[in-house]
Protein backbone atom coordinates (compact mmCIF):
# COMPACT_ATOMS: atom_id res chain seq x y z
CA UNK A 1 0.00 0.00 0.00
CA UNK A 2 1.30 3.50 -0.80
CA UNK A 3 -0.11 6.60 0.41
CA UNK A 4 0.24 9.67 -1.98
CA UNK A 5 0.84 12.77 -0.58
CA UNK A 6 -1.91 15.91 -1.58
CA UNK A 7 0.22 17.60 -4.16
CA UNK A 8 1.59 21.25 -3.03
CA UNK A 9 -0.82 23.43 -5.29
CA UNK A 10 -3.99 21.70 -3.09
CA UNK A 11 -2.20 22.16 0.32
CA UNK A 12 -1.63 25.80 -0.76
CA UNK A 13 -5.39 25.58 -1.76
CA UNK A 14 -6.93 23.87 1.71
CA UNK A 15 -4.41 26.16 3.84
CA UNK A 16 -5.86 29.44 2.12
CA UNK A 17 -9.42 28.55 2.50
CA UNK A 18 -10.39 27.37 -1.17
CA UNK A 19 -11.88 23.63 -0.40
CA UNK A 20 -12.04 21.85 -3.87
CA UNK A 21 -10.27 19.30 -5.42
CA UNK A 22 -8.48 15.72 -4.81
CA UNK A 23 -7.54 16.04 -1.13
CA UNK A 24 -6.84 12.88 -0.11
CA UNK A 25 -5.70 9.66 -1.61
CA UNK A 26 -4.88 6.12 -1.02
CA UNK A 27 -3.76 3.79 -3.37
CA UNK A 28 -2.28 0.34 -3.80
CA UNK A 29 -0.90 -1.17 -6.96
CA UNK A 30 -4.36 -1.66 -8.87
CA UNK A 31 -7.16 0.65 -7.00
CA UNK A 32 -6.95 4.46 -6.21
CA UNK A 33 -9.29 5.38 -3.10
CA UNK A 34 -9.43 9.43 -3.13
CA UNK A 35 -11.80 12.19 -1.57
CA UNK A 36 -12.96 15.04 -3.81
CA UNK A 37 -15.11 18.29 -2.44
CA UNK A 38 -15.94 20.97 -4.22
CA UNK A 39 -17.84 24.09 -2.94
CA UNK A 40 -21.03 24.26 -2.32
CA UNK A 41 -21.74 27.88 -3.64
CA UNK A 42 -25.50 27.81 -3.97
CA UNK A 43 -26.13 26.43 -0.48
CA UNK A 44 -29.03 27.58 1.38
CA UNK A 45 -28.44 25.94 5.14
CA UNK A 46 -32.07 24.86 5.96
CA UNK A 47 -31.23 23.70 9.10
CA UNK A 48 -32.44 24.51 12.86
CA UNK A 49 -30.73 28.73 12.02
CA UNK A 50 -34.11 30.59 14.38
CA UNK A 51 -31.68 34.21 13.88
CA UNK A 52 -29.66 33.27 10.74
CA UNK A 53 -26.39 33.28 12.28
CA UNK A 54 -25.00 30.09 10.39
CA UNK A 55 -26.07 31.46 6.99
CA UNK A 56 -24.90 34.66 7.80
CA UNK A 57 -21.30 32.71 8.37
CA UNK A 58 -21.62 31.18 5.59
CA UNK A 59 -22.37 33.95 3.30
CA UNK A 60 -19.41 36.20 5.18
CA UNK A 61 -16.98 33.29 4.47
CA UNK A 62 -16.55 32.62 8.17
CA UNK A 63 -18.13 28.88 6.98
CA UNK A 64 -17.78 27.07 4.14
CA UNK A 65 -20.50 24.63 2.57
CA UNK A 66 -18.76 21.61 0.60
CA UNK A 67 -19.82 18.76 -1.50
CA UNK A 68 -17.50 15.13 -0.79
CA UNK A 69 -17.36 12.57 -2.99
CA UNK A 70 -15.38 9.08 -1.84
CA UNK A 71 -14.14 7.32 -5.59
CA UNK A 72 -12.77 4.27 -5.54
CA UNK A 73 -10.83 3.15 -9.18
CA UNK A 74 -9.58 -0.12 -10.40
CA UNK A 75 -6.62 0.64 -13.29
CA UNK A 76 -7.80 4.18 -13.63
CA UNK A 77 -11.97 3.79 -13.90
CA UNK A 78 -14.29 4.83 -11.80
CA UNK A 79 -16.15 1.61 -10.28
CA UNK A 80 -17.70 2.71 -7.03
CA UNK A 81 -18.48 5.97 -5.15
CA UNK A 82 -20.25 7.35 -1.92
CA UNK A 83 -21.48 11.17 -2.04
CA UNK A 84 -22.56 13.62 0.72
CA UNK A 85 -23.49 17.08 -0.11
CA UNK A 86 -24.23 19.91 2.20
CA UNK A 87 -21.45 19.72 4.47
CA UNK A 88 -20.33 22.78 6.36
CA UNK A 89 -18.12 23.70 8.04
CA UNK A 90 -15.75 26.20 10.12
CA UNK A 91 -13.79 27.88 7.10
CA UNK A 92 -10.42 27.87 9.12
CA UNK A 93 -11.17 24.09 10.12
CA UNK A 94 -12.71 22.14 7.64
CA UNK A 95 -10.08 19.86 6.59
CA UNK A 96 -11.27 17.97 10.02
CA UNK A 97 -14.14 16.60 7.72
CA UNK A 98 -11.15 13.77 6.61
CA UNK A 99 -9.39 14.48 9.83
CA UNK A 100 -10.83 14.70 13.07
CA UNK A 101 -11.37 10.64 12.67
CA UNK A 102 -7.38 10.41 13.84
CA UNK A 103 -7.68 12.72 16.29
CA UNK A 104 -4.51 12.23 19.36
CA UNK A 105 -7.78 12.33 21.79
CA UNK A 106 -9.78 8.95 21.49
CA UNK A 107 -13.00 10.93 22.99
CA UNK A 108 -13.01 13.03 19.80
CA UNK A 109 -12.39 10.54 17.28
CA UNK A 110 -14.85 7.99 18.57
CA UNK A 111 -18.44 8.60 19.01
CA UNK A 112 -18.75 5.41 21.20
CA UNK A 113 -16.57 6.78 23.90
CA UNK A 114 -17.96 10.13 23.52
CA UNK A 115 -20.89 8.75 24.46
CA UNK A 116 -20.19 6.16 27.12
CA UNK A 117 -18.34 9.55 28.92
CA UNK A 118 -21.41 12.16 27.95
CA UNK A 119 -24.28 10.30 27.38
CA UNK A 120 -26.59 10.31 24.38
CA UNK A 121 -26.27 13.91 23.35
CA UNK A 122 -23.31 14.12 21.32
CA UNK A 123 -22.88 15.95 18.51
CA UNK A 124 -19.24 14.40 17.16
CA UNK A 125 -19.58 12.51 13.97
CA UNK A 126 -17.21 11.76 11.12
CA UNK A 127 -18.91 11.12 7.65
CA UNK A 128 -15.25 10.25 5.87
CA UNK A 129 -14.71 6.98 7.14
CA UNK A 130 -18.28 5.83 6.39
CA UNK A 131 -17.72 7.13 3.26
CA UNK A 132 -14.48 5.08 2.40
CA UNK A 133 -16.33 2.21 3.91
CA UNK A 134 -18.98 2.44 1.78
CA UNK A 135 -17.63 3.38 -1.14
CA UNK A 136 -14.78 -0.13 -0.68
CA UNK A 137 -17.98 -2.50 0.20
CA UNK A 138 -19.19 -1.08 -3.59
CA UNK A 139 -16.14 -1.38 -5.10
CA UNK A 140 -15.73 -5.05 -3.64
CA UNK A 141 -19.32 -6.04 -4.90
CA UNK A 142 -18.13 -4.52 -8.80
CA UNK A 143 -15.20 -6.51 -8.12
CA UNK A 144 -17.03 -9.74 -6.65
CA UNK A 145 -18.89 -9.80 -10.47
CA UNK A 146 -15.70 -9.21 -12.41
CA UNK A 147 -15.06 -13.06 -14.01
CA UNK A 148 -11.29 -12.99 -12.52
CA UNK A 149 -11.28 -10.84 -9.83
CA UNK A 150 -7.89 -9.17 -8.64
CA UNK A 151 -7.73 -9.68 -4.55
CA UNK A 152 -8.82 -7.32 -2.51
CA UNK A 153 -7.81 -6.83 0.97
CA UNK A 154 -10.33 -5.95 4.10
CA UNK A 155 -10.73 -1.79 4.20
CA UNK A 156 -9.10 -0.48 7.82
Amino acid sequence: MTHIPLSARVKAAVANGRCSGTVWVHATRRFRVRLEIEPDTAYQYDGDDENGETQAALDNGEFVAFDSAVIVELDGQEIARDTLCGSVYSADTFAEFWTAHRDSDPGNRNCSIMRASLGSNVSICHYFPDMVRLAISEARQHVAHIRVPPKLRNAA
